[in-house]
C-alpha cells in the first residue's frame, strides 16, 4: 500500500472512530491492495470503462463519480460483489443515460484478492475517493461470502434494479 494512501487515510480517519476500527480499515487496504487493483483493472476493466474510469460513451457507464454511489448504499458492497463474479446483462441507467451492454463475469478469472482489489482502486481513482464511505470498501471475505451462492447475470441485473429502480443518480448529474 502507498504511503501517500495511507497519509490519506490517516487524514480522513472518522472522527469517533477507535484505534482497533481504524486499524482495521487499513488492514482492509492492505488486504486488497491497490497496486495490485490498479494492475487488474487495467488488464481486465479498463478495456470498456477505459483507465480514466471515464466508460465509453452511450455504451459502457462510468466508474468515475459512479462507483462510490454504488458502494455507499447500505447493500453496496454486496451488489458490487455480485456483479464482478457474476457480471450483468441488460439496461441500466446512470444519471439519466441508459446503456444496454454486458459486463462479463470475471469470478471464474480473478481471485477474490484480486477482484476486492480492482474494485477499491476504482472507489478510490479518479477523485472518487472524495465520496467513497470507508465502510464501503470491498473486502475479499465480501466476494468470498457471495461468491458460494453463485447467481445468473439477470439476478444481478434485477438486484440493481431493485436498490436503484430509477437509476443510480450521483451528486454531480445535477439532478
Amino acid at each position: 500500500m502507498s504511503q501517500v494512501f495511507c497519509a490519506k487515510l490517516a487524514e480522513n480517519q472518522p472522527r469517533g472512530q477507535t484505534e482497533e476500527e481504524f486499524s482495521r480499515l487499513v488492514a482492509t487496504y492492505q488486504e486488497a491492495d491497490l497496486n495490485l487493483g490498479r494492475r487488474v483493472f487495467l488488464r481486465h476493466c479498463s478495456v470498456c470503462h477505459q483507465a480514466t474510469g471515464a466508460g465509453a460513451s452511450k455504451a459502457i457507464p462510468p466508474l468515475r463519480d459512479h462507483i462510490p454511489h454504488l458502494a455507499a448504499h447500505p447493500s453496496g458492497r454486496m451488489y458490487l460483489s455480485r456483479l464482478v463474479l457474476f457480471g450483468l446483462n441488460g439496461p441500466i441507467a446512470v444519471n439519466g443515460q441508459k446503456y444496454f451492454n454486458t459486463m462479463p463475469a470475471l469470478g471464474g478469472l480473478l481471485s477474490d484478492v484480486e477482484l476486492a482489489s480492482a474494485l477499491n482502486y476504482a472507489q478510490v481513482s479518479w477523485g472518487n475517493d472524495a465520496h467513497t464511505p470507508h465502510e464501503a470498501l470491498v473486502r475479499p471475505s465480501d466476494l468470498a461470502k457471495v461468491r458460494q451462492d453463485p447467481k445468473a447475470s439477470s439476478a444481478t441485473l434485477k438486484l440493481r434494479q431493485q436498490l436503484w429502480p430509477d437509476g443510480v443518480r450521483t451528486a454531480s448529474s445535477g439532478r
